[in-house]
């Protein structure tokens, strides 16, 4: 009714700026066409299209040309009306299209069916290529992202080794060992952080030492006395035998020596 129609102008005017999606507008609008007052429609729906990005979204217009149609707003305005959603819209315009290409079957002649399908044609030619182009874009971005994730897993790792394989210079220094070279593979400038734990033979008992390592693994590991056998722990990473043997000399006389090595036979901090 006109008083309803009143009510919703003065409420437009107290809340459109929190009006967000133009409800109070679009429901005086629907009044206005009950109303038949077609060019009031028509001015509110150019407001609303107008405002906040309205006129991409392929709801808006499919509302605004159901209104027209049910307010008997004729043929060349509704298809004047698909036509510049079909170009305007960009949410869903298979929608419009779709819209456009039904009613040109209906009240259109062949012509204008076939322009109506040209017309939808280019516009989906048009979203696909965005759509390939945006596709393109977020598979750079991932490629980009997972290549930068590998580099600082690699910098991790190789920062790691050289830090394993890194000499503390001023610790050996405090622990009062001067730098011993030694073969190759055992890494030789050593040392050691913390206080004496080894495996000392309290009855002065001895034994041959095993020369290759693998020889020595077998030795440690048969020889093994739970009672006469001690954990140390905290050494530096190029430590040898022969120097744990030497600074923990004046414990006894010691049987063996094992270093616990990794899978590739490098040391780890710990002995028994």
């Amino acid at each position: 009714s006109a008083s309803d129609s009143n009510a919703y102008k003065r409420a437009i005017d107290a809340q459109s700026a929190s009006d967000s999606n133009a409800l109070l507008k679009r429901t005086l609008a629907s009044i206005e066409g009950r109303l038949g007052n077609l060019d009031e429609v028509f001015r509110l729906w150019e407001e609303i299209l107008s405002e906040r990005g309205h006129r991409r979204e392929a709801a808006m217009w499919m509302e605004y040309v159901n209104l027209v149609q049910r307010s008997g707003g004729g043929t060349e305005k509704i298809r004047k009306l698909l036509r510049e959603g079909v170009v305007r819209s960009s949410d869903d315009p298979k929608r419009v299209c779709e819209a456009l290409l039904a009613f040109e079957r209906v009240e259109g002649s062949l012509k204008d069916w076939k322009e109506a399908n040209e017309r939808c044609r280019m516009k989906m030619k048009e979203v696909e290529e965005r759509e390939a182009k945006r596709r393109e874009r977020d598979d750079k971005a991932a490629t980009a992202t997972a290549e930068k994730k590998k580099g600082k897993k690699r910098s991790k790792r190789e920062t790691s080794e050289k830090a394993d394989d890194a000499v503390p210079s001023a610790a050996a220094r405090e622990a009062g060992i001067e730098f011993v070279r030694g073969e190759k593979d055992e890494e030789a400038e050593t040392s050691l952080t913390s206080g004496p734990v080894v495996a000392a033979d309290d009855k002065g008992l001895s034994h041959d030492e095993p020369k290759s390592k693998k020889a020595k693994l077998t030795a440690a590991r048969k020889d093994f006395d739970p009672e006469r056998t001690a954990f140390v722990s905290n050494l530096l990473f190029a430590v040898t035998e022969e120097e744990l043997s030497a600074h923990f000399s004046e414990c006894g006389q010691i049987n063996e020596i094992h270093i616990v090595r990794d899978f590739k036979f490098k040391l780890k901090n710990y002995a028994f």
